[in-house]
């Protein structure tokens, strides 16, 4: 069924992850805030 489909693309996408340990720059101070600031104003807006 979907579990299994979903399980399998997870598992694919770990595959992936391992096969290039390449980790993305750490978000910076400001990145952080400008990330909690619109996750703020989006739980605010009315949902339409």
């Amino acid at each position: 069924g979907n579990k299994h489909l979903a399980i399998k693309l997870m598992n694919k996408a770990r595959r992936k992850q391992e096969e290039k340990p390449v980790t993305p720059p750490a978000p910076t101070a400001e990145e952080k805030l400008l990330t909690e600031i619109r996750d703020l104003l989006s739980q605010q807006q009315p949902k339409l």
